[in-house]
């Protein structure tokens, strides 16, 4: 499993990964060193003979030290750099899945590189989508929406402030170096067998 590094999503990630343990499964959890701290307490005597906590290392760049390779707490203006960071991980996460080989990926929307890398080793691998399907219909409506139709379904209405698609900003806010968060949830999907024109 390797989740985005927010909160948000290694939580849900983790409690999916308890549950494959009760099936006699083994499951590799992939994060950074400030992540997988802060699930260690969560991971009970009984899930951790079933889960084992795999380190992502992240290339060092000066501006983002090792308590910043995470989201929580995370200044915004080094959202950037912590999206470059991730990808500059990518052999480093193969040498991971390499030695690891597993039987199946799980993985978040943030890396798209990531399941082509595990297709590329024979890998299969599914997303793990951890939003409501409420926010996604939501999202993919105002991407797709040219016309700028209202969405069909009132009572899921997300407010205009919460969602910058309307500007030309991404998901953060901001404005990545290398992708917008659009184009990188658009590729995770797309592998995943989504097409949107």
């Amino acid at each position: 499993m390797f989740p985005w590094l927010a909160q948000g999503h290694i939580s849900r990630f983790l409690e999916l990964a308890k549950k494959p343990t009760n099936r006699n499964l083994y499951v590799y959890f992939c994060s950074t060193a400030v992540n997988l701290d802060s699930i260690k307490p969560k991971i009970s005597p009984n899930h951790s003979l079933s889960i084992q906590v795999i380190e992502l290392k992240l290339p060092l760049l000066p501006q983002l030290p090792s308590y910043y390779q995470t989201t929580k707490g995370l200044p915004p203006h080094l959202m950037n750099t912590l999206v470059k960071a991730v990808d500059m991980s990518r052999d480093g996460f193969a040498t991971i899945l390499k030695t690891l080989d597993p039987d199946l990926f799980i993985y978040d929307l943030f890396q798209p590189w990531a399941p082509t890398l595990a297709s590329s080793l024979n890998i299969p691998a599914i997303l793990f989508y951890t939003a409501s399907v409420a926010a996604a219909s939501f999202t993919f409506h105002a991407w797709k929406n040219l016309k700028r139709e209202e969405f069909p379904f009132p009572e899921f209405y997300i407010n205009d402030c919460f969602m910058p698609i309307k500007s030309s900003r991404n998901v953060f806010g901001r404005t990545p170096p290398v992708s917008s968060s659009k184009e990188r949830i658009l590729l995770c999907l797309g592998h995943f067998g989504y097409h949107f024109g």
